[in-house]
């Protein structure tokens, strides 16, 4: 039977063939039957295709959960299930992700120094202010030593899925030329962008004797060998910059390590230490507290937020202080849609106002677009090796005992 038959609008069409063509001697009983067969709806072909399987519903997110977005270069809009009750979030607020669903799960920023330090901090704030842009929670994972050479490690060797991460510095363009180490520069890892600058100061206690570094100073020639000077680790910048400085002052301080920058702060507040080597923004809640002082910042500029604190330059030593650096990086050979998803949250966390008061804070000046980018990173960490360089000569010979 025509498809068009078993439309309603076409039965009293049927009827009035089937009328026609009958008999002249068949009876209206064979006639009526007929007729009523033809008035009833055909069944569905056995061969008909098969609808397609409903989509499942999208699985609503927990309480303080991001939503999953679209897929990297895909607005949320065209990707998200039509829903006429609940349209798609803008494709600008909502977290990214790849086409393949990356993150499908928490992402672990490993910290090369303990709880409590600028590192720590600086990572912490970030898994915060990167909640809104990142589907998937950021967890902190302390691992320090005397030089916080385990973690750089392990960031390194980490397998390149996009799921684990590392705070850097380019400072490890020094630590390459003292110590046995299994990268070869800072491009060795997927670099993703730097969050912030970081300057060194030289603290003591508040109720400490010297007011001034010359007061330290000419403590420190009347008894040579008797300051003991805290640093995190001997291959970092918290120990060069303090061994130039005293090569400089004609000096003899003994150099006593820590495995992370907060326990220095410990064992100078207990007295073990007389003074201490020490990033600004790991000491910025005692100097509120007034426990601390400091006495110097190492380069040529004051900071911000120790603006009664004079910098070496300024009290007549001229030392060459590169600029630290601090970048978030990754193991080699991240794929790189993952690498600029994670990028792009990444940028939109230290773009926040809240990490911007939490870097006015703590010291530290904010991440140049320059260096925002893995290209300019090549070339900042670069120039960094280069500086470096002949400065390792003074460590070296300070580990050899010259």
């Amino acid at each position: 039977m025509a498809e068009w038959s078993m439309r309603p609008g076409n039965v009293g069409h049927s009827r009035r063939a089937l009328l026609r063509g009958a008999l002249s001697g068949m009876t209206l009983v064979i006639a009526g039957p007929l007729l009523s067969a033809c008035s009833q709806p055909a069944s569905a072909p056995t061969t008909a295709k098969p609808a397609e399987p409903a989509k499942p519903a999208a699985t609503p997110p927990a309480s303080g959960q991001a939503a999953a977005a679209a897929p990297v270069g895909q607005s949320a809009a065209t990707t998200a299930p039509a829903a006429p009750a609940a349209p798609a979030p803008a494709a600008t607020t909502a977290p990214a992700q790849t086409s393949g669903g990356y993150p499908t799960k928490a992402v672990t920023m490993i910290v090369s120094a303990g709880a409590g330090g600028v590192f720590d901090l600086t990572c912490r704030e970030i898994a915060k202010d990167i909640a809104p842009f990142f589907p998937q929670p950021i967890n902190i994972v302390n691992q320090a030593d005397a030089a916080g050479t385990v973690a750089r490690v392990n960031v390194l060797q980490a397998r390149p899925d996009g799921y684990t991460v590392g705070i850097l510095t380019d400072s490890m363009e020094l630590q390459k030329y003292v110590q046995q180490v299994p990268w070869k520069a800072m491009a060795d890892y997927t670099l993703f962008s730097a969050v912030a600058y970081s300057s060194i100061v030289f603290a003591v206690r508040a109720d400490a004797p010297w007011k001034s570094i010359q007061e330290l100073v000419d403590y420190s020639k009347a008894h040579p060998g008797e300051l003991k000077v805290g640093m995190f680790g001997k291959t970092g910048t918290t120990y060069l910059y303090p061994l130039m400085f005293s090569q400089a002052a004609n000096v003899d301080w003994t150099f006593v390590p820590n495995n992370a920058e907060a326990e220095g702060v410990t064992t100078l507040l207990g007295g073990h230490i007389d003074a201490l080597s020490v990033s600004v923004g790991s000491i910025m809640g005692q100097m509120r507290a007034n426990t601390l002082a400091t006495l110097l910042t190492f380069g040529d500029k004051r900071n911000s937020v120790l603006p009664d604190t004079p910098s070496s330059t300024e009290v007549g030593y001229s030392l060459p202080v590169p600029r630290t650096t601090t970048i978030i990086g990754g193991p080699p050979k991240i794929p790189d849609d993952i690498a600029e998803t994670f990028r792009t949250a990444l940028h939109k966390a230290i773009a926040t106002d809240a990490y911007k008061a939490f870097l006015a804070q703590s010291g530290l000046p904010e991440a140049e677009p320059d260096d925002l980018t893995p290209a300019g990173l090549v070339k900042t960490t670069s120039k960094a090796s280069e500086q470096y360089k002949p400065l390792s000569e003074i460590v070296l010979k300070a580990q050899a005992g010259g």
